[in-house]
């Protein structure tokens, strides 16, 4: 799903592996926040695929990894900060999303009128 192969996971603990979901899942809520009531009841997989991304970039560089040999991972966190990003600024809406401000119109026109002149 966007995370690392298995044979390279299993070099890591099930408490690592957890510890680099929620880093990356509090990442992610970060930037979802100012458009989405989070936690999100229903992650969209687009959200599950980029917050495994983030994860994975964040095991290995507690392991060490060398860049320039593994550009896939690190074009794969930026293409997540991108994307939630993209989600924060409302260009990119979440599939079941909840909005965050249910009561606030948004998007639509607002007019305001003084009294009637009787034209």
């Amino acid at each position: 799903m966007g995370g690392l192969p298995a044979k390279v996971l299993a070099e890591f603990t099930a408490e690592e592996q957890d510890a680099a979901l929620v880093q990356a899942s509090g990442v992610a809520d970060d930037y979802l926040r100012s458009e989405h009531a989070v936690p999100l009841p229903v992650p969209s997989i687009g959200l599950k695929v980029h917050v495994c991304r983030m994860a994975s970039y964040f095991l290995m560089r507690k392991r060490g990894f060398d860049p320039e040999s593994n550009k896939i991972l690190v074009d794969d966190y930026a293409e997540a900060l991108s994307w939630l990003k993209m989600v924060a600024k409302g260009e990119i809406q979440l599939a079941g999303a909840v909005d965050a401000t249910p009561d606030v119109e948004e998007g639509e026109p607002s007019i305001l009128s003084g009294e009637p002149r009787g034209w």
